[in-house]
């Protein structure tokens, strides 16, 4: 049962037919994942504590750099140097101190991966900015059964996909089967903020939606142009063999960090 304070904290989703006081209720008792805290994370994360999902787990190793405030509002100067989990937390229960927020100032790795992925989890956001981790959460996601919403941006282009184990489609391995590609980053390439902010916002907004059980397109990628201001959107169909979603849990990635 939602409080007087809910009513009115959340009057503009209740108003929402396809959320309702029911949505408010399934978000509160959600349990999301947020693997990196950067552009993409800080984003998604600042969405979901004010949509009332009730708990957060947010992973990042990262300390807070000069570089990192232009596209990630979560952070200032005072919080130079210091964890980014600990500054989200903070902040985050600063906005809606009913959320229940855990803050793990680790990279994650394949030793970890089951602790932190392996859970009663009703979605992983992943935000990293590397090949190698995304590869490493896809594959955990995969095996532990656990949907996934993942997204990337460079420069002005970004890309966005949802992931369900059980859709029997294309998986982020099937996607880009070759784990050793090298993948530019965000600190070797550049990138604009608000194509960051957008794709952090777009991952927040179908997590949100599919807790709420709305219809979600699953393995279906979605790629932006930020120059042209264009969408385009590919099927990833299931590869034969894949060692991530064909369930072998081959070690695909040797990911040490975020």
């Amino acid at each position: 049962m939602l409080s007087d304070e809910d009513f009115l904290r959340y009057s503009r989703q209740l108003m929402l037919p396809d959320c309702g006081e029911a949505g408010i209720l399934r978000l509160q008792a959600s349990r999301v994942v947020i693997v990196g805290l950067g552009g993409l994370g800080s984003v998604a994360a600042s969405y979901l504590a004010g949509a009332g999902v009730g708990e957060l787990i947010l992973i990042d190793h990262d300390r807070l750099s000069l570089s990192n405030l232009p596209r990630q509002p979560l952070y200032d100067l005072e919080g130079l140097k210091q964890s980014k989990a600990d500054l989200a937390r903070k902040r985050l229960l600063s906005q809606n101190p009913n959320v229940r927020i855990e803050a793990v100032a680790q990279a994650l790795n394949a030793a970890n991966a089951k602790k932190l992925l392996g859970g009663d989890i009703d979605a992983v956001l992943d935000c990293t900015d590397n090949m190698a981790t995304r590869q490493l959460v896809n594959q955990s996601c995969q095996k532990y059964r656990q949907v996934l919403f993942s997204a990337a941006a460079i420069g002005y282009q970004g890309q966005y996909i949802a992931l369900h184990p059980q859709s029997g489609k294309g998986c982020y391995h099937c996607l880009y089967p070759d784990v050793d590609l090298p993948a530019e980053s965000c600190s070797s390439a550049g990138v604009m903020g608000p194509v960051v902010g957008m794709l952090g916002a777009l991952q927040g907004l179908q997590a949100i939606r599919f807790l709420l059980g709305q219809k979600v397109q699953w393995s279906q990628l979605q790629l932006f142009d930020g120059h042209q201001l264009q969408w385009q959107s590919f099927a990833v169909p299931q590869i034969n063999d894949c060692p991530a979603c064909s369930f072998h849990h081959q070690e695909v990635s040797s990911a040490d960090n975020l």
